[in-house]
């Protein structure tokens, strides 16, 4: 009866790591529900903005075009579809780039 036992104790000491295991990685699984939530919250954030985010003044505006320079003394110069914030008074300028002056 002695090895019966044994073996009995002997199994369930082994099981016991591998229940433990499987426990650890099953806890925090919601069925991928989290990301689902995370991809919803991106889609809904993009739609409201509907645009265009500015690189240098965190704006968001319905083209690139429309996007204000970073400091109120800069002269924003159109140049074609797109822009270029240009210091007052420091090469190169608006007219030289080719485009249009207009107050940013």
């Amino acid at each position: 009866m002695r090895p019966l036992g044994l073996t009995v104790l002997v199994a369930v000491l082994a099981a016991t790591p591998a229940l433990a295991f499987f426990e650890f990685f099953t806890q925090g699984d919601d069925g991928g529900q989290q990301e689902q939530r995370q991809q919803r919250q991106q889609q809904q954030q993009q739609q409201q903005q509907s645009g265009y985010i500015c690189p240098s003044v965190p704006v968001c505006v319905a083209s690139p075009a429309e996007c204000p320079c970073a400091s109120s003394t800069d002269l924003k110069c159109m140049v074609g579809d797109w822009y270029v914030c240009l210091s007052p008074g420091v090469p190169p300028t608006c007219e030289s780039l080719g485009g249009v002056a207009a107050k940013a």
